[in-house]
């Protein structure tokens, strides 16, 4: 393991330390990191996620980096549907990462979609993230142009011993299975490792609709986690 990707995880955070207010729209509230409390059936969600094919994550790489950003990290675009990418992959010339290609889900992506969208979690882009044992992400941003960064969730579907998100200033999450994060990657630091020996299976991506019960939702658990 890298010294970075060791410190980062090792490293006792002192917390988050504000006192927020929510804002309108309420996705664009300065937090790392909202837990909804939704009870989702995430052993089904488990059973269609692993029938779905994987492929290994592919990202550019650059001259300077002396350690891979990721290891053992597969992935699989479920459905994407009239998404705007806001990615930047040239962040000094805000030059947008290349659009991605519309994806109707099909057969068990579809079974996710149609269980997402009865518990109101709407999503035009999502993506089945799944790290091996001994896979990792290295800290970093996710930095677009993103106005309202809350819109991304982070959904567990398993939660083996070893696992870790962590954000800073924020620190680890506390992971309850059936929850949605809403998960702030543009504008906190945040790394994902996985030191246990089973793979780890996680629902990614981006909301496409607020509904006012939504909206409630995530302001009373933003008062709640924040106040």
């Amino acid at each position: 393991m890298d010294h970075l990707l060791k410190e980062f995880h090792s490293t006792q955070f002192d917390g988050f330390p504000a006192q927020v207010i929510p804002v309108n729209p309420i996705l664009a509230t300065p937090v790392p990191v909202v837990a909804l409390p939704l009870n989702l059936d995430t052993k089904f969600l488990l059973e269609q996620s692993k029938q779905i094919p994987i492929q290994p994550m592919v990202r550019k790489t650059y001259p300077y980096e002396d350690y891979p950003r990721f290891i053992n990290w597969d992935v699989s675009v479920l459905w994407s549907e009239d998404y705007e990418n806001t990615l930047l992959g040239d962040v000094y010339y805000k030059k947008r990462t290349a659009p991605i290609d519309n994806l109707i889900p099909t057969e068990w992506s579809l079974s996710i979609k149609e269980h997402l969208s009865s518990n109101g979690i709407l999503l035009n882009y999502c993506v089945l993230s799944v790290f091996g044992p001994g896979g990792y992400v290295r800290p970093h941003r996710d930095i677009g142009l993103n106005s309202t960064p809350l819109n991304y969730v982070w959904i567990p579907l398993n939660n083996p011993q070893g696992n870790e998100l962590k954000i800073y200033p924020y620190g680890t999450v506390d992971v309850t299975l059936g929850n949605v994060y809403l998960l702030n990657q543009e504008n906190f630091v945040h790394s994902v490792i996985n030191n246990s020996n089973e793979h780890r299976y996680v629902l990614v991506g981006h909301i496409s609709e607020v509904t006012d019960k939504f909206s409630v939702l995530v302001k009373e658990n933003i008062l709640q986690q924040y106040g």
